[in-house]
């Protein structure tokens, strides 16, 4: 029986079709059975005619709906049109993309070349996935490492961390996750931490990520391309949360898969892949099937854990090594500026983006600054200034992105016509990446607009179809808040809400405000009550929320037989939280829950509340925890 079919469409010549068909035969396995759909009648040469099986439709339109009737759910199968140009490699490349995919059609190639890969759970081959490495380098990140070694399991063979002194729980829980941890030394160079990083990898193919990203794609769809790539360095899409409640703030197309015998890391601050000696660098024309979610760049965030001050004081640093002419000075002031504006220095930052602006730097440097200056700008309400950068980047910026710009400067402005007429023209374009501009960025300004304009019918429409068609761009904040103001259950948002963007809220959680975050926690249990990961994620946000969230997130996991994370054991040990706060929770979880330490942890920091907070915390004790109260 055979393995594999072929299905040729006659779209073409009769002399193209036969060359096709010649070729296909020639390059696939003996136990491949070779098809033919055809409109008219066909005359074949003899091994043809012994080796193709023909099937004749009565007309052109016809012709695709019967290729596509031969595909079956028990072999690999490959359609094709005649004349289709072929590589001598294109069936092993066929079979690598559908052990690669195996529940998702692949097309491979563009055009002439194109073939549709449809792919059953064996595929025949016994092909090796290609080794993967991962490199990090880290310092004090015991919150995030957890979530991201755990994504990174699916991805890669080996894990090496390389730590520029931790003084948290960093080294041991990348230890404990299986993770090589090598304990090295910082020296205020990125590219230099990443290359002893590199050192360390034992594959050649080696993917970078940061401790506060979380890789998300198709592992095996990573490794065929990796199989089958004569490139050296792979591009993939990393996504920055710019505010808190979405994950497409800033999505950029950044190097992170590459071959480590052929190029290596260069640049104190905003490192850069480099050919090493003897090679030259060669990009992959097509991106890498995953995306990296960045969380360490949300201001917030960089302030408890001192990244802001790190990286600020290597930019200036920098700039102030400029000597006049320095062919490097527009990417420097660029880096510099960046540094600025996640340092919250936003007019500083402005000044520094004004710089690149003047050096009349390329078109990659200038999109690289002018996206945060744009940005910044409009968070400044300096419209002018976003205005000349939009005109400047003419050219350079995809057409789409300009227009959502100017989409925003004229909602900014309170000018709804030309908000709505800009948005319009925010459709396509190409970067200097070759990124193409996804329409469905502007979905968020679409809602913005109709809010100002009250139209909150049209809000809603656009809010639902952006869940059902585009979840990775809702953004839950402006969600949840319409919701809120106009009266509408948000539970009603939920039906139907893709997986995709439920386990990403998730994630996204712990970053929202508490109101927000627990808004959104408390519709997704109310809709999905058999879910545990909204009850773990609402018992995270309420420990920093407030007594009412702690208590009612308490009673919800315990019925749900979930005893850790628990809200209230989280605020009680939590020593940047109130000592009142404390000792209530404390309080609770002994009287309450009947947890054995309570207790004497609630004694002993009972001195710490002050005099004057004393009487609300007795009337508090006398409501919630009046056993306790009475027995002491």
């Amino acid at each position: 029986m055979a393995q594999s079919t072929v299905v040729v469409t006659d779209t073409s010549s009769p002399r193209a079709l036969q060359q096709t068909l010649g070729f296909v035969v020639r390059t696939v396995p003996g136990t491949t059975e070779v098809v033919v759909v055809s409109p008219r009648s066909l005359k074949l040469d003899g091994a043809l005619a012994r080796r193709v099986r023909r099937v004749r439709v009565r007309g052109r339109s016809e012709v695709q709906d019967a290729a596509l009737a031969e595909v079956r759910t028990d072999r690999l199968t490959a359609v094709l049109g005649a004349g289709c140009h072929l590589s001598p490699t294109w069936w092993a490349d066929a079979e690598d993309a559908a052990h690669g995919r195996p529940t998702a059609v692949t097309d491979l190639g563009e055009g002439a070349a194109r073939v549709l890969v449809h792919p059953v759970g064996v595929i025949p081959t016994a092909r090796r996935p290609v080794p993967v490495s991962a490199s990090l380098i880290v310092k004090d990140e015991e919150e995030v490492i957890g979530e991201c070694l755990a994504a990174l399991a699916r991805f890669v063979d080996e894990v090496v961390v390389y730590d520029t002194g931790s003084t948290d729980a960093t080294v041991a829980l990348a230890r404990a996750a299986g993770a090589r941890v090598v304990e090295g030394h910082w020296d205020d160079d990125f590219g230099a931490a990443r290359n002893r990083s590199l050192a360390h990898c034992t594959h050649d193919w080696v993917l970078c990520v940061d401790a506060d990203e979380v890789v998300t794609g198709d592992p095996a769809a990573l490794r065929a391309l990796l199989a089958r790539t004569s490139a050296n360095v792979v591009r993939a899409v990393v996504v920055s949360t710019a505010h808190r409640g979405t994950a497409v703030g800033a999505e950029t197309v950044s190097s992170r898969v590459y071959r480590r015998s052929e190029v290596m890391w260069s640049g104190s601050l905003h490192e850069q892949l480099v050919a090493r000696p003897g090679h030259r660098l060669v990009l992959a024309p097509e991106q890498a099937p995953v995306r990296l979610l960045h969380s360490g760049y949300q201001v917030t965030t960089m302030h408890e854990r001192g990244k802001a001050e790190r990286n600020l004081r290597i930019a200036r640093a920098a700039a102030e090594a400029l000597a006049p002419g320095d062919p490097r000075a527009a990417d420097v002031w660029g880096d510099c500026g960046r540094s600025l504006v996640q340092a919250g220095m936003l007019d500083e930052a402005v000044d520094a983006f004004e710089n690149v602006l003047q050096l009349g730097a390329g078109p990659h440097t200038s999109v690289i600054a002018g996206r945060s200056a744009v940005l910044t700008l409009l968070q400044l309400q300096r419209y002018d200034d976003a205005e000349r950068w939009i005109a400047a980047l003419e050219g350079a910026e995809s057409s789409g992105a300009l227009a959502l710009w100017r989409a925003r400067v004229a909602l900014g402005r309170g000018d709804l016509p030309g908000a709505r007429s800009a948005l319009r023209d925010a459709v396509s374009g190409t970067d200097p990446w070759g990124v193409r501009f996804d329409p469905a960025t502007a979905t968020t300004t679409a809602v913005l607009i109709d809010v100002e304009a009250g139209d909150h019918e049209a809000a809603e429409r656009t809010l639902r179809h952006q869940i059902a068609t585009a979840p990775d761009h809702v953004h839950l904040r402006l969600l949840v808040q319409h919701a809120s103001e106009t009266g509408r259950p948000l539970a009603g948002y939920l039906a139907g809400c893709p997986a995709s963007l439920v386990e990403r809220s998730l994630r996204e959680a712990v970053l929202m405000d508490g109101d927000t975050a627990d808004r959104w926690l408390t519709a997704l249990h109310e809709t999905r009550p058999a879910d545990l990961g909204p009850i773990v994620a609402g018992c995270v946000v309420a420990a920093r929320h407030t007594l009412e969230a702690r208590l009612r997130w308490s009673v919800v996991a315990r019925e749900a037989g979930i005893t850790d994370p628990c809200p209230l054991r989280l605020h009680a040990t939590d020593e940047q939280a109130p000592p009142a706060s404390r000792c209530l929770a404390w309080a609770v979880l002994a009287d309450a829950c009947g947890e054995e330490d309570a207790r004497a942890e609630w004694l002993a920091l009972l001195p710490a509340v002050p005099d004057d907070e004393l009487p609300l915390l007795g009337a508090l004790l006398e409501e919630l925890a009046p056993g306790l109260l009475v027995a002491t």
